[in-house]
């Protein structure tokens, strides 16, 4: 069937535009947070536990969040509570998404070179950017009936020596969960609505752009080189903003990041454009594929190119080569150190410039920090 409608809709292609406005996209939102026994061979926890032995090869926290956006990350934060002292910060871990969905699984891992000191422990939770945390709380026991911690055990985390992920990364469940099947009907549904409006008006351009809509929504192969046709065409005829914006986003999904950066860029050359979505998007892919080069060349040409809003592509160009300096070893210092210098120009110039009313001016100072701190 669907075959049929693309050999249909690719003879139509000379007669589509720009048309309609994207739906608004629901919040992100961390669900539930637990702890499992470990981690999967397909990234899916383990089995769900509240208590560890003290010779845990591994502690294991997870996040489900929904309505999950390219590029989102979650931060999570470890701590230990001995009794009657304050609590201890002993790892940290951002974990990234590299792809838009409606269920994702985030997972946090931890692991000590000797035996873990018993007492209470805890992991705070939330989406890069929210002060909003969730807490799950576990702790270490030798067996049933033995107290909880002891002041000693304080003095037995070293934090040189705990071992955590070393790379952001995200692990999704190869199971079809109870909100994704809903979705997945809801979508179906949607969809079979929207071929039906295509096929009594084939050469409607919001027919073709809703169908195109639709088949992006879908979040499979075969959905998205249909969505990817179709927004080809129409960016072909009529290349605004809003169809380039939707053909990047299509390119992503089907990892042809390539040509993902190259449409983004395409969008900051018409001068009646805020710059501000396409750096926006181009951030995101950077993130996504992790190429961070190719995103600074981008940002870079759109610095030379538009003289307005200057501090919104410094601001987004100093958080990648941040990104950047943050993925070179120890062994590349002097270019490590490059990348860095590079950032603080982009503040220092975004800084002159910037009125301290802005809204920018937050993201500004938060960027400054995270770069000392590297």
């Amino acid at each position: 069937m669907r075959k049929l409608f693309f050999l249909c809709m690719c003879s139509l292609f000379l007669f589509v535009g720009s048309l309609c406005v994207a739906e608004a996209a629901k919040p992100p939102l961390l669900a539930e947070l637990f702890m499992a026994s470990g981690v999967n061979p397909d990234g899916w926890p383990g089995e769900r536990v509240t208590v560890y032995p003290p010779e845990a090869p591994l502690l294991s926290v997870f996040a489900e969040c929904r309505n999950v956006s390219a590029g989102m990350k979650v931060r999570f934060v470890w701590y230990f509570a001995p009794p009657g002292k304050e609590k201890i910060r002993f790892a940290e871990y951002t974990a990234k998404n590299p792809v838009r969905r409606k269920t994702a699984i985030f997972h946090s891992t931890v692991s000590l070179e000797k035996e873990w000191p018993e007492g209470d422990y805890f992991v705070e939770a939330g989406l890069d950017g929210e002060k909003k945390m969730k807490t799950v709380r576990f702790s270490v026991k030798k067996g049933e009936g033995v107290s909880s911690g002891s002041a000693g055990g304080v003095k037995k985390i070293p934090p040189a020596k705990i071992k955590q992920d070393t790379h952001e990364q995200v692990y999704f469940s190869g199971k079809d969960t109870a909100l994704e099947k809903e979705e997945r009907a809801r979508s179906e549904t949607k969809l079979a609505e929207k071929e039906a409006v295509f096929r009594k008006n084939p050469a409607e351009i919001s027919a073709v752009l809703d169908l195109a809509d639709a088949y992006a929504a879908m979040n499979d192969a075969a959905s998205a080189s249909l969505a990817l046709a179709l927004y080809k065409g129409l960016a072909e005829s009529s290349p605004s903003d809003m169809i380039l914006a939707r053909l990047a986003d299509a390119y992503a999904r089907l990892s042809l990041f390539d040509r993902a950066f190259t449409t983004a860029l395409r969008r900051s050359w018409n001068p009646l454009i805020s710059p501000e979505g396409p750096v926006s998007q181009i951030l995101l892919l950077a993130g996504a594929s992790g190429d961070w080069e190719r995103g600074i060349d981008c940002l870079r040409q759109i610095l030379a190119e538009r003289e307005d809003e200057r501090e919104v592509t410094l601001l987004a160009l100093a958080a990648l080569y941040a990104e950047k300096s943050r993925v070179l070893s120890e062994k590349e210092k002097k270019l490590r150190d490059e990348y860095r210098s590079a950032a603080a120009g982009c503040l220092d110039e975004a800084e002159a410039s910037l009125p301290r009313s802005s809204g920018m001016w937050e993201n500004l100072l938060r960027l400054r920090k995270e770069l000392e701190e590297l």
